[in-house]
Parts: structure tokens; C-alpha cells; sequence
């Protein structure tokens, strides 16, 4: 979907004249699902983004004439297929891509709404990577988020000094072996040796070079993960 503000305000589409514009504008519209656009509609788009209103008259007369754009119905345009791919490749820098829609497939959207940015950012790539099949990158998304909650877990309980090593962190296995042991909160019984599975499990998605996680390793180790990942954001 075409970035129209920015576009708009680029020397190519201001060194361009009124009818050119026009063609731009109805190419930028149905890029955003719009069958066709209307003389009046067009209109209504210059001044929405913030230029003149054109002459309709000689606009319509300038799009008749056009090849970059086909007539649909009276008054009613849409781009030619050549335009539309020149348009593409002309205006490729305003294009602004679509997030897509990512499933709750390992973890619930709720689990992390109220954590910071990284935190909710590494919960997405979890599901997202799941969701298209890269089991080896979700392993070791699973991995890492786990590590940065036994951190949050000792920073938000003031115990950070129980997982420094000199000014950097422990390392994971000593980070899970910590958690067990601390006295500034308690995890649930078996979380230890869940955390120890998932170690595994990303370790090989990260580091093995003769496997490749699968989607079943994931999800025999899914429910104990959403209750690991509850565990470590209760405390």
C-alpha cells in the first residue's frame, strides 16, 4: 500500500502536471483495494492531501486521453496494467508493507501486554515463526525469551547480583540453575527441568549441525513453555 503523504511531497510527483498526478493518485487508490476512482473522488483527494483542487473538466479530458488509464464507467477510472507496473517500480520506496496477521499459536497475546517492547516483540517472533514453519528460529525465539524472563524475574526481586558473573550475566544453565535455588522467589515444582528442555531445544535449533527442529519437537514442549512463561511472569 502506497505511502500516499510521502509520495505526495517527492519531487517525482510534484514535477509531474495535473493530470499525471491524477494518474498517480487513482494508481495509489486501488492499491488500497479500490476498484476504480471517480472524477469527484479524485477531487476530494487533492485537497485531502493538500493541493488544489483541480479543474474537473480538464481533468477528465486529460484522463480520456490517457493510456495510463482505462475508463471502468462514466467518470470512473482505473490504472492500465502497464501503468500499474511502472508505477511499482517508479514509486517501490513508498510502498509500505502490511504486518501480517500473527496467530496465537504458542503464546497468548495477553501474556505479555503489559511487559516492555522487547519483551512483547520476542513473544510475536515466537508465534510468528511458528505460525510459518521455522521451527529451528522458533526454538531459539522460545530460548531466548525464557532467558530474558529469569533475568526480569532477579532484576524485579533485586536480586540481580545473584546472576552477574563480573558486570555480564550467567549463562543460561547457570541462570536456570539460579532460579531454582534463590530465595528472592519461588517457581513452580518442575518448572526447572521444563527450562531445561527448553535450553535443549533451542540449543539444537541454534547451534546443531546435523538436525533440524520439527514441528513436533515444538509442540510436545509447548504447554510446559506457556507454563514456564506464566511461572517467570508471576514472580
Amino acid at each position: 500500500m502506497p505511502d500516499l503523504e510521502n509520495l505526495v511531497a517527492s519531487e517525482v510527483f510534484q514535477g509531474l502536471n495535473k493530470v499525471q498526478q491524477a494518474e498517480v493518485i487513482i494508481w495509489a487508490k486501488t492499491m488500497q483495494g479500490i476498484s476504480c476512482v471517480t472524477i469527484s473522488d479524485l477531487s476530494s483527494s487533492f485537497v485531502d492531501i493538500g493541493l488544489h483542487r483541480p479543474n474537473t473538466t480538464r481533468l477528465r479530458d486529460g484522463l480520456r486521453k490517457s493510456r495510463n488509464v482505462l475508463t471502468v464507467k462514466r467518470d470512473a477510472y482505473a490504472p492500465s496494467k502497464v501503468f500499474e507496473q511502472d508505477c511499482l517500480k517508479k514509486f517501490s520506496g513508498f510502498l509500505t508493507r502490511k504486518k501480517p496477521e500473527i496467530e496465537e499459536a504458542i503464546l497468548p497475546d495477553d501474556f505479555l501486554a503489559e511487559e516492555p517492547k522487547l519483551l512483547q516483540s520476542l513473544g510475536r517472533q515466537v508465534n510468528a515463526t511458528y505460525q510459518f514453519e521455522c521451527y529451528d528460529s522458533t526454538s531459539v525465539m522460545m530460548r531466548r525469551l525464557m532467558e530474558a524472563l529469569i533475568i526480569r524475574a532477579f532484576n524485579k526481586n533485586g536480586a540481580r547480583a545473584e546472576i552477574l558473573d563480573g558486570k555480564e550475566y550467567l549463562p543460561l544453565e547457570k541462570l536456570i540453575d539460579a532460579s531454582d535455588k534463590t530465595t528472592s522467589f519461588k517457581l513452580s515444582r518442575g518448572v526447572r527441568k521444563a527450562m531445561l528442555r527448553i535450553k535443549l531445544l533451542g540449543d539444537k535449533g541454534a547451534h546443531s549441525p546435523t538436525y533440524s527442529v520439527r514441528k513436533q519437537d515444538v509442540d510436545e514442549l509447548s504447554t510446559d513453555y506457556r507454563a514456564t512463561i506464566a511461572d517467570l511472569l508471576s514472580t
